[in-house]
Formats: structure tokens, sequence, C-alpha cells
């Protein structure tokens, strides 16, 4: 418990505030969660719909899910009730959840609180597909505004962003999430940091 691994940086400051630690630990670090690109399916040709799929709790932003489907379709996907004006297909796993991901025209990831990483934005981007976020947590770090997808503060520029998305190059998206979020990526990450804390036992902060 001594050195610890954070999954977003927004995540590694959120729980120093949160337990008042005022000065650097040296040795934590962050590393992004990671994914198999074999799991996902990439697709430049996109559906007619936007994609939430996830918890159907209030904190993961339905109203403003609910506020989109009034004027475009949207499908959701994961446990819960259904929202209104959207259609429901239930937990998806496996291939019929990539192709989900792949299909749709944005994925959107509303959530209302300080989100630890929000993985469900990576898998969308790893599948060519862009997200519609919220500004909180991990967001900021893991969605390139006007690139992978976008960021935003009010139910009119979640509307505006719902047009935009269109605009937003599936290959860029895919190769952004390919940069960041991979396994390979993320071995070298746990390799660097284990070495450097199996250099505690030698010379330490001299090492």
């Amino acid at each position: 418990d001594t050195h610890r691994c954070y999954e977003s940086e927004a995540w590694r400051y959120y729980l120093w505030g949160k337990y008042g630690i005022a000065d650097g630990r040296w040795y934590d670090t962050v590393i992004p969660n990671a994914y198999d690109p074999a799991d996902y399916t990439f697709s430049a040709e996109k559906g007619d719909f936007l994609l939430f799929m996830g918890r159907l709790t209030a904190r993961k932003g339905l109203e403003v899910v609910a506020e989109l489907a009034k004027g475009h379709r949207v499908v959701t996907a994961g446990q819960g009730d259904p929202i209104p004006g959207a259609e429901h297909v239930g937990v998806v796993r496996g291939a019929e959840k990539a192709a989900l991901l792949a299909e749709a025209r944005a994925v959107l990831v509303p959530t209302f609180y300080v989100e630890p990483f929000g993985g469900v934005a990576v898998e969308a981007m790893l599948s060519g597909t862009p997200v519609i976020t919220s500004p909180f947590g991990a967001f900021s770090e893991t969605v390139a505004d006007g690139v992978s997808g976008y960021r935003c503060h009010t139910i009119s520029e979640f509307l505006s962003a719902a047009v935009a998305v269109d605009d937003l190059d599936p290959k860029e998206i895919r190769d952004y999430a390919m940069a960041r979020y991979t396994l390979d990526l993320a071995g070298k990450k746990y390799d660097a940091w284990l070495t450097r804390l199996i250099g505690l036992y030698d010379r330490g902060w001299y090492g």
C-alpha cells in the first residue's frame, strides 16, 4: 500500500486530495487501463445511431442521454431500465458488443461524477468511433476534444457534438487510441514502474 498505481492523473489527484496527501509521492505512478485491440472491430462506415453502453443509473448521465434521444436515434446497452425514447438491447458481450461499438455514430459517456477512467470511451475509440463525454475526471486525459470526440459542459454542447461527430475521422480516432491504450504499451509502463520500485532495495532515490 506504500506505492500506488492509478488509472488516470485525475483519479490520482482526486484521491490525494481526499486523503490529505499534500506532498508528492515519488514512487506512485499512473498507468491507464489497457485493452487488446483484437477484441474490437474497426469500421470507417458508421450507422445512424448514438450508443450508450453501461449501467443505466442516473449518475451515468441518463438525463443527457434522454435529451439526445428526443432528436436522434439512441440505442442503449447495459443493466437497468430503458430510457424513454431510446432503443434498449440489454446486456451485450463479445462480438455483439464489438459490433455495436464499431457501428455507432458516437458513444455517449456523459458521466456526472469524477470518472476514474471510463473504459467504454477507450473501447469506442479503438473501434474508430468518436465519444461524447462530460468534462470530468479521466475524460480530460482520454478524449482529445475535436479529434477523438467532444467533452461537453452543457446540453447545448451535447446537442452540437451529436452532429459534429460525423466530421471526425474514424481512422484517426483508432490511431489515437492505439497509440495510448494497448496491452503492449501498458506492459512496458508496468515494467518501468516495477523496475523503479525494485531500485528501492538497492540505491533508492540515487539509483
